[in-house]
């Protein structure tokens, strides 16, 4: 049936703006559909809830994935340390980044872990909920200190070099 509506669509002079706008519809409604993620997700009782279950099937293999690949990061993240030696701003950027995806890969691996073993109370996804918010606020504190405080220190730094040229 969605096939059939998607090729008339077509023929009848849809461009393919409006067919990607369609497919991304049809996508997002199947998503919501399914109950045992997305339908949750409103529920107080879903994220108090003091056991909820081990993570099944996809869901496990992603989040471990998405933990591996943070802590990926962070060891990856050693070789721009050890490349910035004289540009400590950027060092120190480097740092931040590799102590985020350090920090929340392993909280991320050790609630997992919780969760699998159905340990009560630390199972909870309300602490994946704190996690993803901390991480979010992290983020944007090291985006902040990359625009903002970066130039700003570089900036002063040019001027102090410009002063003391002249003594």
């Amino acid at each position: 049936m969605p096939v059939d509506f998607i090729m008339g669509l077509c023929l009848n002079g849809f461009d393919l703006a409006s067919l990607k706008n369609l497919l991304i519809l049809l996508i997002c409604c199947r998503l919501l559909s399914q109950r045992c993620f997305m339908g949750n997700l409103l529920t107080l009782s879903y994220w108090f809830n003091l056991n909820p279950g081990p993570f099944l099937g996809n869901y496990s293999r992603v989040i471990y994935g998405v933990a591996l690949f943070l802590l990926l990061l962070s060891l990856l993240s050693w070789f721009p340390i050890k490349k910035n030696d004289k540009d400590k701003l950027l060092q120190r950027f480097w740092q931040k980044v590799q102590s985020f995806t350090a920090t929340i890969g392993v909280v991320v691996l050790i609630l997992v872990f919780l969760r699998q073993q159905r340990v009560s109370f630390l199972a909870m996804p309300f602490w994946m909920l704190v996690l993803f918010t901390v991480a979010i606020v992290w983020i944007y504190f090291i985006f902040r200190y990359a625009t903002k405080k970066i130039p700003r220190i570089r900036k002063e730094q040019a001027e102090r070099e410009a002063k003391e040229k002249y003594f």
